[in-house]
């Protein structure tokens, strides 16, 4: 299952992450015997399962380069982390999308953007508890009684791990439209490269309905730079955004670029012969509110757009650029539109 949280207020306490970023995981500490006392959920005495196991615990000598499958004191606390496969743990950011199901009321998709891991590591968590409560639950790759994670490191072909630990869930209001997540979790995979992964996530945003989008114009007749002559307000939208606050995988800040989700593929395609040579004009809107105007542009025009454009020559289908030409007005960096992406969950730097 390929699942894909920006930093934001610390969690409250609930058990699992306090209000000074520490995690109080006591199921996945390392006991004084060298095993994972965390393996069948928090305050568990069976210690690890057969998979789990270590060297002491079968009786048996580990090979030195053979990863430690117990989970260290300090590891789920401070900054998010992963260490894949036992490997030094590197901090990551993290950004999310919400899955929407019909079996369940809490169910999102992670990824860990990290400089130490090539690939993109994906998290999934989905819980059937219904009503999904604020609290904190013990990771079960199988139960319906706790919280299912499952995890996906990009190779085309891999193992179907275990999972332990715990997840903490803690929502914003009543509507539970809105929420703070964290984890600390380890991976069994033995005789893969993935066994021994531990991860911390220390704060992830759920939100289910907040976040940036993109829209075209209802008449697309009407060209950018026509557009621009226009009060922002008075343009008549596209019932269906171009992109929607769901379409979007993450949205990297520094190069203002847009990488919408895997499932949308070419999002520019079915638009590319209405360009012309004065635009497309399209309006980018963060949690409802109008912030610029922009334009869906071809290298090929020779005249310019002065303000936000995506240029259609340079743009492939998992990343979408927001340029800009010097002399207009660069309304990119607008505090409103990060506001609205560290709200989503969709934001890196």
């Amino acid at each position: 299952m390929n699942l894909s949280v920006a930093l934001f207020l610390v969690l409250l306490s609930v058990g699992g992450l306090s209000c000074g970023g520490q995690t109080n995981v006591d199921a996945l500490r390392t006991a004084d015997g060298g095993t994972d006392s965390a393996s069948d959920g928090p305050g568990s005495e069976d210690g690890p399962s057969a998979e789990g196991s270590s060297a002491e615990d079968t009786g048996t000598d580990a090979p030195a380069d053979a990863p430690d499958d117990t989970m260290p004191p300090t590891f789920c606390s401070g900054a998010s982390k992963l260490s894949y496969g036992g490997a030094p743990p590197c901090d990551v950011q993290v950004t999310s999308t919400p899955r929407i199901m019909n079996c369940c009321d809490a169910a999102m998709d992670l990824v860990l953007h990290a400089s130490c891991f090539t690939n993109k590591f994906r998290i999934g968590v989905i819980s059937y508890l219904m009503p999904m409560p604020s609290g904190t639950f013990p990771i079960d790759t199988v139960g319906y009684d706790t919280v299912q994670v499952t995890v996906d490191d990009g190779r085309d072909s891999m193992p179907d791990p275990s999972v332990t630990g715990e997840v903490v869930w803690q929502w914003d209001g009543q509507d539970q439209t809105k929420a703070h997540v964290g984890l600390c979790m380890q991976v069994s995979a033995p005789g893969d490269v993935m066994d021994g992964t531990r991860v911390f996530v220390s704060n992830a945003a759920y939100a289910a309905s907040t976040g940036i989008s993109l829209h075209l114009l209802k008449d697309k007749t009407i060209n950018a730079i026509d557009a621009q002559s226009e009060p922002l307000d008075s343009l008549e939208l596209d019932s269906t955004p171009l992109l929607s606050w769901y379409d979007v995988e993450y949205y990297d800040w520094t190069n203002q670029w847009v990488v919408p989700n895997s499932w949308m593929g070419d999002v520019l395609a079915p638009y590319e012969s209405l360009i012309g040579t004065r635009g497309l004009p399209f309006v980018l809107v963060a949690n409802e509110e109008r912030i610029y105007l922009g334009a869906l542009w071809t290298p090929f025009s020779s005249q310019l757009f002065y303000g936000p454009y995506i240029e259609a020559g340079d743009a492939t289908p998992s990343v979408l650029e927001i340029k800009t030409n010097s002399g207009g007005k660069d309304d990119r960096f607008d505090a409103r539109i990060l506001d609205a992406l560290v709200e989503s969950g969709k934001v890196i730097y």
